[in-house]
């Protein structure tokens, strides 16, 4: 049964692996975890769901993270959401602009399950 201390976390990525492993790694804890393959799936979820942090890719086909990101900040709802960046783009210019865009913290993948954890635990506190 879900509580109501129970983290609500939406995980936007366009890979089924990344959306499953990250699922399976919250689920069992204190977090209720919503998933969304592109951008507009996750903006669609926003509307109905209190979200306390979102994990998000930044290459995914139609809208990028950057642009999700973009929409998100739009939204008085919705602007003051932490958001963690997951990807494989590792260059200083992309960090730059996820850092200048207020993402609360950037992780390359492969991603080190415990050390995600951690990350979205220390957000949350």
């Amino acid at each position: 049964m879900k509580h109501s201390n129970i983290k609500k976390i939406l995980l936007v990525d366009d890979s089924e692996t990344n959306r499953l492993l990250v699922k399976n790694i919250f689920d069992e804890k204190e977090f209720e975890v919503f998933v969304a393959a592109c951008g507009k799936d996750g903006l669609n979820l926003l509307k109905t769901q209190v979200i306390d942090i979102i994990i998000l890719d930044i290459m995914m086909p139609e809208m990028d993270g950057f642009e999700f990101l973009e929409e998100i900040r739009k939204n008085c709802k919705t602007a003051k959401i932490p958001v963690v960046m997951l990807t494989a783009k590792s260059n200083h210019a992309t960090i730059k602009k996820a850092q200048e865009q207020g993402v609360k913290d950037y992780i390359i993948k492969p991603l080190d399950i415990d050390d995600l954890i951690l990350r979205v635990k220390r957000i949350l506190k």
